[in-house]
């Protein structure tokens, strides 16, 4: 299901990087980065985080479960000239889950996990006085 805050910060770059071609050359590693670190030293254990066609993002893991979190640029969208929107998510995801049935019965504690992850999210991000949460929303 997910949930996502959508933000409003000059902090972070927005010029196109990574793969162009691809993946748009969509900014937010700086962005997802930040977020890494402070999930890192929250103890998570988090991969690097990764370009997609929408954004970037990286996996959080705790025992058998895995939640990916989603950075992903709007753009300006009305805020003030040098705020620009993002939109940060975290879903659940059971990779190639279908071949491990125990994946199966963990959609619970993943969920819980999930929204874990999301509140530990908030509060890095509520924690930065140059972001601004501009809406929550449930995915």
């Amino acid at each position: 299901m997910g949930k996502t805050l959508v933000i409003r910060t000059s902090a972070f770059p927005t010029e196109p990087e990574g793969d162009l071609d691809l993946c748009n050359g969509q900014p937010g590693s700086a962005f997802a980065e930040w977020l890494r670190a402070g999930m890192l030293a929250k103890h998570y254990v988090c991969d690097p985080p990764i370009q997609e066609d929408y954004g970037w993002g990286f996996w959080v893991k705790k025992e058998d479960l895995t939640v990916w979190v989603a950075v992903g640029y709007v753009g300006n969208t009305g805020a003030a000239e040098d705020e620009v929107e993002w939109a940060v998510s975290s879903f659940y995801e059971v990779p190639f889950g279908f071949l491990r049935p125990v994946t199966w019965f963990n959609g619970g504690r993943g969920r819980e996990l999930e929204h874990q992850i999301f509140q530990d999210l908030k509060i890095l991000i509520e924690a930065n006085p140059r972001i601004k949460i501009a809406s929550e929303e449930n995915g």
